[in-house]
């Protein structure tokens, strides 16, 4: 390729630059319908462990969630576990085959 002047040339390795830096630009997308079925998922699991309702808060709630989301979820019960709070029910985590 010809160039008319240095300027030329140095724009033209600008923009391959630029081009190349793009490539390694990563795009991410939260999968939506794959989150909805995991949350179903976790709800099933709740309400068998005696959950009368979970309720979804937050940004996927409202729609305004990004791809570094999480899902926060209010679990309702009628009866306030024995447990001390924190301790872990298997409830409020999914485990690491569970994540979305």
């Amino acid at each position: 390729m010809d160039y008319h002047t240095e300027q030329d040339a140095q724009r033209c390795v600008e923009i391959a630059r630029r081009v190349l830096e793009f490539r390694r630009l990563k795009v991410f997308k939260l999968n939506y319908e794959r989150v909805m079925e995991k949350l179903k998922e976790y709800t099933e699991r709740a309400v068998s462990r005696g959950a009368v309702a979970v309720i979804l808060i937050g940004s996927l709630a409202r729609g305004d969630y990004t791809a570094f989301s999480d899902a926060d979820v209010i679990v309702v019960r009628r009866v306030v576990p024995q447990e001390a709070p924190g301790e872990d029910r298997g409830l409020h985590r999914p485990n690491a085959s569970n994540r979305y």
